[in-house]
């Protein structure tokens, strides 16, 4: 650095000169003028700020050594005085005076005043480069020998100092992140300090870089500094962070540290529930495991709601520690949970704080109440058929429905169980009132023991068991029928005697029969007792007088045995006589209106009936009103319901000519009443017939609701109504499966009922995993005049 003084533009001001650093670009600062001292002989003034005037008088033996000196020094460690510069300018002529550059009081440049420019020239510029590691210089005049001097003045101008910045910044990271970073967390926190022996302006740009990649930088200077890092796209793990910080022209600075980043909940599965046999508290199974900060934590937690939903609070049912990562862990819960079906999931922690919660597929069962059993008391009667009345129930049937009911009657005859349990019933239970009648095949006649058993629906039903026991009186032996003829009396009609008796529930009923082809028909029947009874009927009742003839009797339990015979002479009146034949006269000409209960008008064939649907063995009742063709009522005559040339009922006109008649149809179809008059009735009803439409009805029942695909059997069994032997021997019937991909009813087996309505359909599967539906369908049949009937569906579930 240099400058032209003038000497004329120059103004002395007796001011001491000082001066400071000023910042620059890169590692260089110049410090301007200091202090500065005079030695003998000399004197000094300050014309101006940066310029000071040395004065020396004339002598006849100047004294050596320094006369003017200006010192500096380095301003801060790790520095150097890299050059120095003045100006200077001499008023007299050259002397043995001369300038200097000094360190520790060793001379690093000289020159003597011969050199300065002599006024009114410009003054010269002088810049010395010093070697490095200078911190103490001195800018000097010297009186270089003793001699005779001359008056001199110099000018020395603007004189300074380079100082050269040689020690790069320091850098410390003071804060990141102490513990993992989680998820939900976009950027971190950096903290560091940065310094220099020059302050801020010896730093130049920071940067924080992240695994290497710059996230940040900036010229902050010196200080504490703090910035949040970015954190897009940095994956989990172990990362450095590195804050690196430049000198300005010196070298750089830089400090590391790690940070670790978890933003990755931790992996869970394997959520499965299972219910171990002989318990009624289930397991939740799952695993957990977190390959970044490591599991801290998962639980198992049910919802208390219990329908299912999540409208609860989650309590814990079970938990493991980081000591589980990665393996299966399985808890009991069940305690403290009301019954009910709870949702349930898995939450798992993970080091760094970050929840993964995975909701299990399946939800839970919490059950601890059997079902129950209501049954009304089995009727003390001889039966054998076991009639109940049960109502099923269980606190969560509205979920979990109900298991298998179970029908067990134990061998022993005097009431105990001391002999075996038969299981007579075993079917899925609805919950409600079922009211059922079960064969009591091959048991002893006595006093059994009856146990339900109702298993609980859901998982816990081989658990929770409800149980009731019950007495039937068993009479599975036909009574004993010693004697049945058929007679022939002189009035044409036949008489019918027989002696029968029943050792244990007493006889029942006595019915007339006559085969047709290959079927039994029933002509009439009667209420009967024990010991010998008689019935005259009109032989217009049997359709065909030649056709053979078999009288059976049934016991009150419902066990039948009959005696053929050959048929009776018969002998037919020819025509009305007697009381009878007057009765048949008048009425011919009567006016006769039917009524029918709960009946419908239809039209069939142009014809009006009353139509009544009745299920096979009901009994519906026959209303009506006989007059003459005047109007007038006819009492005292005899009216017959008849169906099929049988007789269902018999009344007599009272004295306004009405009747009521209780009649059990055995077919469907048209039923005529009136006054009998051989094989018809009259009159002709003058509005509309009557008419019944019976249906059957059907039971199903299986051996076993679960199957093995080419295993055992699964047996189908159960009773129609009415049976197929009292109506016309035996009757076709269809056991159907629910295709469950078309959702229709397929035909499996067409078999047949036996003569007392039973059947047996044995089935093997072929398929597994399999839930199938199944049912019994009556359908018609060509000679069959009963309605179709459908029996109750039994599922079937195949492994």
């Amino acid at each position: 650095m240099s400058a032209r003084i003038s000497i004329t533009t120059c103004t002395i001001a007796l001011v001491a000169i000082t001066g400071g650093a000023t910042a620059t670009d890169g590692n260089l600062y110049t410090q301007g003028a200091t202090p500065f001292s005079t030695g003998a002989g000399v004197t000094t003034t300050q014309p101006a700020p940066s310029v000071v005037q040395v004065t020396a008088t004339a002598t006849n033996a100047a004294p050596t050594g320094i006369t003017w000196s200006m010192g500096w020094g380095c301003p801060v460690p790790g520095s150097e005085i890299a050059s120095v510069s003045w100006s200077a300018l001499r008023y007299a002529a050259p002397s043995s005076a001369g300038v200097q550059v000094t360190s520790n009081g060793a001379r690093l440049w000289a020159e003597g005043d011969s050199g300065m420019p002599r006024s009114p020239a410009g003054g010269r510029g002088y810049g010395v480069s010093l070697p490095g590691g200078i911190c103490d210089l001195r800018l000097e005049m010297v009186q270089r020998e003793r001699r005779q001097q001359h008056a001199r003045v110099w000018w020395i101008g603007s004189p300074s100092v380079v100082v050269r910045d040689v020690t790069a910044p320091a850098a410390s990271i003071t804060s990141t992140p102490a513990n993992w970073v989680p998820g939900g967390q976009g950027s971190l926190r950096v903290a560091w300090q940065a310094t220099d022996n020059f302050a801020s302006d010896g730093i130049a740009g920071q940067r924080v870089q992240l695994s290497g990649e710059v996230r940040w930088a900036g010229t902050p200077g010196q200080g504490q500094h703090a910035v949040d890092i970015p954190l897009d796209g940095v994956p989990d793990g172990t990362h450095r962070i590195r804050v690196e910080v430049d000198g300005d022209g010196t070298g750089a600075a830089a400090a590391e540290s790690t940070v670790r980043i978890d933003r990755t909940g931790p992996e869970t599965g394997e959520v499965t529930t299972t219910y171990p046999p002989g318990s009624t508290k289930p397991e939740v199974s799952w695993s957990a495991t977190d390959v970044t900060s490591g599991l801290q934590i998962s639980a198992a937690e049910v919802n208390t709601a219990v329908d299912g939903s999540q409208a609860g609070a989650w309590v814990t049912a079970g938990a493991a520690g980081p000591a589980s990562a990665g393996l299966r862990v399985t808890r009991t819960v069940g305690s403290g949970l009301a019954d009910g079906v709870h949702t349930w999931r898995v939450t798992a922690r993970d080091v760094a704080g970050n929840v993964t919660q995975q909701p299990a597929p399946d939800r839970l069962v919490v059950d601890t109440t059997p079902p129950t059993i209501d049954m009304q008391p089995i009727p003390s009667a001889w039966t054998s058929t076991l009639p109940l009345d049960v109502m099923l129930r269980d606190n969560l049937d509205g979920v979990l429905g109900l298991g298998d009911l179970d029908v067990e009657v134990n061998t022993a005859a005097d009431g105990t169980a001391n002999g075996e349990w038969v299981l007579m019933i075993h079917q899925a239970a609805t919950p409600g009132r079922d009211v059922m009648a079960v064969p009591l095949v091959g048991l002893g006649d006595g006093l059994h023991l009856v146990r339900l058993r109702l298993h609980n629906g859901g998982p816990f039903s081989q658990v929770l068991v409800a149980t009731r026991l019950g007495l039937v009186r068993t009479d599975l032996t036909p009574p004993d029928l010693a004697r049945a003829v058929l007679t022939a009396m002189s009035d044409g009609r036949v008489r019918m005697t027989w002696s029968a008796d029943d050792a244990r529930s007493g006889i029942a009923t006595v019915r007339l029969q006559w085969l047709d082809g290959e079927t039994w028909r029933t002509v009439i029947e009667r209420p009967a007792s024990n010991g010998s009874g008689i019935v005259t009927l009109d032989p217009a009742l049997v359709p065909d007088p030649t056709a053979r003839m078999r009288v059976q009797v049934t016991d009150v339990a419902g066990n039948t045995r009959g005696m053929e015979m050959d048929p009776a002479p018969v002998q037919r009146p020819g025509g009305p006589s007697g009381p009878a034949g007057q009765m048949a006269t008048e009425a011919r000409e009567g006016l006769l209106n039917l009524g029918l209960t709960n009946a419908d008008l239809e039209t069939v064939e142009g014809q009006q009936y009353r139509v009544a649907t009745l299920r096979a063995g009901d009994t519906v009742t026959v209303t009506g009103r006989l007059t003459n063709a005047q109007g007038q009522p006819l009492s005292g005559f005899t009216m017959v319901a008849r169906q099929d040339a049988r007789d269902l009922a018999v009344g007599i006109t009272g004295p306004g000519g009405s009747f009521a008649l209780q009649v059990t149809p055995t077919r469907s179809g048209p039923i005529d009443v009136g006054v009998p008059d051989g094989t018809t009735v009259i009159p002709v009803p003058t509005g509309p017939a009557i008419a019944v439409r019976l249906r059957a009805t059907v039971t199903l029942m299986a051996s076993s609701h679960s199957a093995v695909a080419k295993g055992t059997p699964v047996v189908f069994t159960g009773r129609m109504l009415p049976a197929p032997g009292t109506v016309g021997g035996r009757k076709a019937i269809v056991l159907e499966w629910l295709d469950p991909f078309r959702k229709v009813w397929r035909p499996v087996v067409n078999a047949r009922a036996n003569a007392d309505g039973t059947f047996r359909v044995p089935w093997r599967f072929q398929a597994s995993g399999l839930t199938v539906p199944f049912r019994v369908r009556v359908p018609r049949e060509r000679g069959w005049f009963i309605e179709p009937a459908i029996s109750r569906i039994v599922v079937v579930r195949v492994r």
